[in-house]
């Protein structure tokens, strides 16, 4: 492997073998390019600025309400919409127009290497047989290539500049699309039908809104409406007032209800009368007793006399049952004298079962009076609902007419204002800078074309030089002969 030192020092050998062919080629490409550089027609660039502002804020027609937009920031959609406004081919073929510059130029005026090109692009058509376009799109081509559109950072300028051979026509061909642009903005914001659609539009809503408001004021005059919410919200206290009435009605009609039974459950056990004196005969009742204790004695002297079940034992039972019987009875229901009169506590419950009975017809009447009274103020808050969503329907009606109206009443003043802001020429957008006639040619730069010419020549030459070595090696020392040979130095014979 060979040292760095030694592949270097070969390198300097091989291009120092080379000299002339280098120099040569270094000449030749330096000397070509800069020829060409001195032939080719000059370019010159002219450029002007132009401020995109808010002075001008066309409003826009939309459902709701109409709000106009203040801000004064121009966002990146404002911007890039002017931009393509400009470039836009109506504008450009309005340059065009004006300028004439859709004439097809000449190889003389537009320099050597135009007319190359344009001779290449023929024979490019002649090829594929293409049609040779028209004037209009040549020029359009042109003034598209040369044309450069940029915005300025962080402002609100955009920089236009053109390109052309001739200096002045560079200046001429910005300030006319400047005009053009102008020209395009002012149309594109240009309506003259809209005052007079508007100015249509709000003269029959009005006419709508007058006849939406005399219905609502015949409806008020026929039905007596006034506030339908207050009136229903009256009678609804009086509804409720009227029910909570006939609801305690109800209640105390209930309770007298129950009053009533239990003062007839109670007439039930009371009598009319009562008795106030009972004498009862005692005497009877003793002797009554003493015959019994001695009917006993007898029949049980006669038992002991007599055998059971003979005649005087049977009688003796007989009259001694007789007797208990009649002193049982006497006992059950003995003869009184009873002394009767009046009861207190029955002639009370009567007086108040009558009063309870006389309390209960006039609670009944009552509550059919209250009841009616309430069906009546229901009926009267269900007409007054019915009447008050007619009144609601109208209401909406006139609204409606009337936010449309104001609608169409503002945008035909808007649109009054842009025809006045068109007439005036205002728009969105000001020459900041004016195009001027610039005689620096942006190109060809002899400096850096020289400079670009001379990296390019030692390249070239010094590619050549290595490339010749390669092709045709020269031997010029015990190395070359061992690497390229293959084989051993056996002799060498030093230089005299």
């Amino acid at each position: 492997m060979k040292k760095p030192a030694s592949a270097f020092r070969e390198f300097l050998t091989v291009l120092f073998a080379r000299k002339f062919l280098i120099v040569a080629i270094f000449l030749a490409v330096v000397t070509t390019g800069m020829a060409v550089t001195l032939i080719m027609v000059p370019t010159y660039e002219s450029s002007m600025k132009i401020l995109v502002t808010r002075d001008r804020i066309d409003p826009q027609v939309s459902a709701g309400e109409s709000r106009t937009d203040m801000r004064t920031e121009i966002s990146d959609e404002d911007f890039n919409s002017e931009m393509e406004i400009l470039q836009s081919r109506q504008v450009l073929e309005a340059v065009i127009n004006e300028l004439n510059l859709a004439q097809a130029p000449t190889k003389q005026s537009s320099g050597m290497i135009s007319g190359w090109r344009a001779s290449a692009a023929e024979f490019y058509r002649s090829l594929h047989k293409q049609a040779e376009p028209p004037a209009m799109e040549r020029a359009l081509n042109k003034i598209t290539s040369s044309l450069e559109v940029v915005s300025v950072k962080k402002s609100r300028v955009i920089k236009v500049s053109y390109r052309d051979a001739d200096p002045e026509r560079a200046a001429q061909i910005l300030n006319t699309l400047y005009r053009k642009y102008a020209d395009h903005h002012l149309e594109l914001h240009q309506n003259s039908q809209a005052a007079q659609v508007f100015g249509e539009q709000t003269k029959e809503l009005g006419q709508k809104l007058n006849d939406a408001t005399n219905a609502l004021k015949q409806f008020d005059a026929k039905n007596g409406i006034t506030s339908a919410a207050s009136q229903r919200d009256l009678l609804m206290q009086q509804f409720y007032t009227t029910q909570s009435q006939a609801n305690t009605a109800r209640t105390e009609i209930l309770a007298t209800e129950k009053t009533i039974t239990e003062l007839k459950a109670q007439l039930a056990t009371q009598p009319e009368r009562i008795q106030t004196e009972t004498r009862t005969r005692v005497e009877t009742l003793g002797r009554l007793k003493e015959e019994v204790a001695r009917l006993e004695m007898q029949l049980t002297q006669v038992r002991q006399k007599y055998k059971p079940g003979t005649q005087n034992v049977r009688d003796a039972e007989e009259s001694l049952a007789q007797s208990k019987q009649l002193l049982a009875r006497e006992e059950q229901a003995p003869s009184q004298e009873r002394a009767f009169t009046l009861n207190e506590t029955h002639r009370r419950l009567m007086n108040d079962l009558l009063s309870a009975q006389a309390s209960l017809t006039a609670l009944t009447e009552r509550e059919k009076g209250l009841s009616s009274l309430a069906t009546q103020y229901q009926a009267r808050m269900m007409e007054l609902d019915q009447k008050g969503f007619e009144k609601n329907d109208l209401e909406l009606t006139r609204k409606t007419v009337e936010e449309d109206y104001m609608v169409y009443r503002k945008k035909a003043q808007e649109a009054e204002i842009v025809s006045a802001l068109n007439r005036e020429k205002i728009v969105n957008i000001n020459l900041a800078d004016a195009a001027g006639v610039n005689y620096k040619p942006t190109s060809p730069k002899l400096m850096t074309n020289l400079m670009v010419f001379i990296i390019i020549g030692l390249i070239a030459a010094l590619v050549a030089a290595l490339l010749v070595e390669h092709i045709s090696p020269v031997v010029r020392g015990e190395d070359t002969v061992r690497r390229q040979l293959g084989l051993e130095v056996l002799a060498t014979i030093p230089e005299a």
